[in-house]
């Protein structure tokens, strides 16, 4: 039974195959995929019996999508204001608070999981700063969100856990999926609040714009948010700690 090939992934810079079939000493057949993971006829890897093959390369998959991420950039740093801080930088921080902040009346398994997932798109879409946007801008990146999404439904499968966890939180129906939401919003406030807003006047931003932008965003997050008054103290808190941050000599300049 040779000759047949099945493309089973795909990566950057190579290409997985199940690439031939044959007999194994028991009689059952042998898938070899990628070179080194033959398989028998329960479909267990002979070399690495306790997966599937099928669990391997997503196994594979998802490594190589976790190291990705944690190589996006956003245009934040961290205190020193000169290291960026990176999506699994900020991914840690939202879960570590999110558990600490969350009520109690909220299942904070869930809140973990939304936090952990909520930006995984951005390690084919890529950081996007949203301080200063246009409506272009705004539709721009929701675009390539949505095109990243079905590019990691189409790695993982029809039936990934992550993605289908993805399509719920990005609904914002759930009370955990909107406690994840706000709180994303607070954190760019920390980090300028512990670099002194150097991402920001990086970006050329003013301390007027600044403070604009901040003022915008709390009205619109309190229309779209109104039941989580806690947390939008939180922001609000946190918005203006940031801005006192701004250095002072270029706050009297604006």
């Amino acid at each position: 039974m040779g000759g047949e090939v099945e493309i089973v992934a795909r990566f950057p810079d190579e290409t997985i195959v199940i690439d031939q079939f044959g007999d194994t000493d028991s009689g059952g057949p042998v898938k070899q995929a990628g070179g080194d993971c033959a398989t028998d006829s329960t479909g267990r890897c002979q070399r690495h019996p306790l997966f599937r093959t099928t669990e391997v390369t997503t196994a594979r998959t998802l490594s190589r999508i976790s190291l990705a991420f944690g190589r996006v950039n956003r245009t934040t740093f961290h205190e020193d204001g000169e290291r960026p801080e990176t999506d699994t930088d900020h991914t840690v921080m939202l879960t570590l608070l999110a558990l600490e902040l969350a009520p109690g009346s909220m299942n904070r398994g869930l809140i973990a999981q939304f936090a952990t997932v909520h930006d995984l798109p951005e390690v084919y879409a890529g950081d996007t700063q949203t301080l200063i946007i246009s409506a272009d801008e705004r539709t721009k990146k929701e675009k390539r969100e949505l095109q990243a999404r079905e590019r990691l439904r189409k790695e993982l499968g029809r039936d990934s856990w992550i993605c289908t966890l993805l399509e719920i939180y990005e609904k914002q129906e759930l009370p955990e999926a909107r406690f994840v939401r706000l709180l994303d919003k607070v954190l760019p406030k920390i980090t300028h609040l512990n670099n002194r807003c150097i991402g920001a006047q990086r970006l050329g931003v003013t301390f007027h714009e600044f403070r604009s932008a901040h003022i915008r965003q709390h009205e619109e997050l309190t229309v779209q948010y109104p039941e989580l008054t806690g947390l939008l103290d939180l922001l609000q808190e946190s918005m203006t700690l940031a801005e006192d941050a701004w250095p002072s000599d270029e706050v009297s300049n604006d």
